[in-house]
């Protein structure tokens, strides 16, 4: 089993057709500032290796407000001592930070994941499943189980493109196709009005 690196994982998200953040892989600080620059800050960075599993424990996922911050926070990364390392530039999203993932059961298959995501994944369990092949109701039934659909329906102003999040679990569970993804989880998948996109990606291979 393999990680497969992250400009690759993304990529895979991309032929699939979900939606992903303005950002750039690069290990030239002065490409970095220029694109920060045009997306504009704040932003965020990410240390990116095959090596890596949790970034932000390892205080490898940071927002940066200005272009001193990135400096600092580039240059930090760039001396860490990790194997086909990347730097990623990411715009700042805003949203609902969710989960959604696929996983092959010994048993049964290839597994759709759906859920809350970001830093509460491990804490509230927020999680629905269902089996590969799915249908859009079978997504909708999905999300309608867990916690958090109250949030994505509408709460206290805030409402979610239900649509474009079932439109991206369909194109997620496409990927099930691969036979060589083992295991496949975007945390955080972000969710607001405007859409969806897929802000952090693990892929495990067969290799």
């Amino acid at each position: 089993m393999k990680k497969l690196p992250d400009p690759q994982a993304f990529q895979l998200l991309k032929k699939a057709g979900i939606p992903l953040p303005k950002q750039l892989f690069t290990l030239n600080l002065r490409e970095a500032e220029n694109f920060a620059e045009k997306i504009g800050y704040p932003c965020i960075i990410k240390l990116s290796s095959p090596q890596l599993v949790h970034k932000t424990e390892g205080g490898w996922v940071k927002q940066v407000a200005s272009q001193e911050e990135l400096k600092k926070e580039f240059r930090r990364m760039l001396k860490a001592r990790f194997r086909q390392k990347a730097i990623l530039v990411q715009e700042r999203l805003k949203g609902i930070e969710l989960l959604a993932g696929l996983k092959r059961d010994e048993q049964f298959g290839p597994v759709l994941v759906f859920g809350l995501g970001g830093v509460w994944v491990e804490v509230l369990k927020d999680i629905s499943m269902r089996l590969i092949p799915v249908t859009r109701k079978d997504i909708q039934e999905m999300i309608s189980e867990t916690k958090c659909f109250r949030l994505l329906k509408g709460f206290r102003g805030f409402k979610a493109d239900l649509k474009k999040l079932e439109d991206c679990l369909l194109k997620l569970s496409s990927l099930a196709k691969k036979e060589k993804i083992l295991e496949l989880d975007i945390n955080p998948l972000f969710a607001n009005q405007k859409g969806v996109w897929a802000a952090d990606v693990r892929i495990i291979y067969k290799g």
